[in-house]
């Protein structure tokens, strides 16, 4: 069952393109207000997690990206090129895990290879260095741990950070889980609050201001 909930939209559909479609987005926002969109920040949980890896990929527009309980599966063709990543993914993920899965007609690698063209991309060292180490034991669901692991200093700037986590399931860090998996033996998390640690990712790699006419 849970493979039939994983398997059933990572797949193009049809002809949509979906990249294009968040570009004409950006067009029809740059034309609209005082902003630049030649460089955005792009988030996303699971299935939005692999479609912000693949604008990142086929788009130049990326400035940096967070990916949370989501990334490409093997196989898919990717470009990828220097840039500020910060993935948050747990090993005890039901639908996917951190160290990768098998399903019917896609395989997803353990996330430190799904990492790899990224960093060497980037010109990461080959070895991350464990900055923090989080645990706690909560009423609610238990044990759970969170591990800081960061490349850098990177040849191209930027650095590659992962956060991993145990004892959470396909969830965003410091919110509610669904409720399908508030049935699953491991649960939710508020050792992380997902949206501070993106926010002060992106706030660190914040683009050098592009200033427009009116």
């Amino acid at each position: 069952e849970l493979d039939a909930v994983i398997s059933c939209c990572t797949g193009p559909l049809g002809d949509t393109d979906d990249v294009g479609f968040i570009d004409a987005v950006l067009d029809d926002a740059g034309g609209r207000l005082a902003v630049s969109t030649d460089q955005v920040f792009v988030t996303g949980m699971s299935n939005g997690a692999m479609m912000a890896y693949r604008y990142a990929s086929d788009s130049l527009r990326v400035a940096a990206l967070a990916a949370v309980a989501g990334y490409l599966p093997a196989g898919d063709t990717i470009q990828a090129r220097p840039l500020p990543i910060l993935h948050i993914q747990s090993e005890d993920d039901p639908l996917l895990p951190a160290g990768g899965r098998q399903l019917p007609g896609m395989r997803l690698p353990p996330v430190e290879a799904a990492l790899r063209p990224w960093r060497q991309a980037a010109g990461c060292p080959a070895e991350a260095t464990v900055t923090h180490r989080l645990s706690q034991h909560g009423a609610a669901w238990g044990q759970d741990r969170a591990i800081r692991e960061r490349w850098a200093p990177c040849s191209a700037g930027g650095e590659i950070v992962l956060w991993r986590l145990s004892g959470v399931s396909h969830v965003w860090p410091g919110g509610d889980p669904p409720f399908l998996l508030s049935l699953m033996p491991v649960g939710g998390t508020d050792l992380l609050d997902a949206n501070e640690v993106i926010w002060d990712f992106f706030q660190r790699h914040r683009p050098a201001p592009v200033f427009r006419d009116p």
